[in-house]
């Protein structure tokens, strides 16, 4: 039995250790070849991809009603396997690069 505990706490520790290790390391832009660290986004605004490149833009305003138009950044993204996320004047942002698909 206390060999069980003694494993178990062995296990928890790793993980603790690998999960904060994991945290420290700096994001990467993934559309670029140099080791460039993606801006860290404020409090206050939202960070993903458009079809210009990598945006930080203000958050949605509270209340903020948007329409129900599928957008083609919204397309994009999800074509790509990403995940949308909404900012301030109803724009669209991507969690991963997506490319505009229309001629």
């Amino acid at each position: 039995m206390p060999s069980n505990f003694f494993l178990t706490l062995f296990l928890t520790a790793a993980l603790v250790v690998v999960a904060a290790s994991s945290c420290a390391t700096p994001a990467k832009d993934p559309t670029s070849d140099s080791p460039k660290e993606l801006p860290k986004p404020v409090s206050d605004t939202v960070s993903g991809y458009d079809f210009a490149g990598f945006q930080t833009l203000p958050m949605p305003k509270p209340g903020m009603i948007c329409t129900m138009e599928l957008k083609p950044e919204q397309a994009a993204c999800h074509g790509a396997g990403g995940k949308t996320i909404k900012a301030d004047k109803c724009k669209i942002l991507c969690s991963v690069p997506i490319k505009n698909q229309s001629p």
